[in-house]
């Protein structure tokens, strides 16, 4: 029992890690939709809003918009 603790232990996500994996599973939605979100829009797609104000989950949500509009832009360029 013991050397599962540990294991699980080391393997365990924790809520501010599993909200930043949801920031960017919502951006890879948003991206895969052709669509621009607004930030709060991002927020509740990635169902973090209890979390938006810790310094790890809003640099994220900056981060994915900016990935977002990145990735939106150069696909108008290519397109274009």
């Amino acid at each position: 029992m013991p050397l599962t603790a540990q294991v699980i232990a080391r393997v365990v996500e924790t809520r501010v890690e599993y909200a930043v994996r949801r920031v960017r599973w919502a951006a890879g939605c948003f991206i895969r939709n052709h669509i621009l979100p607004r930030p709060w829009q991002l927020v509740l797609r990635a169902n973090v809003y209890s979390l938006r104000s810790v310094p790890e989950v809003k640099s994220a949500v900056d981060a994915a918009v900016d990935l977002i509009e990145s990735n939106l832009s150069l696909k108008q360029k290519l397109t274009a």
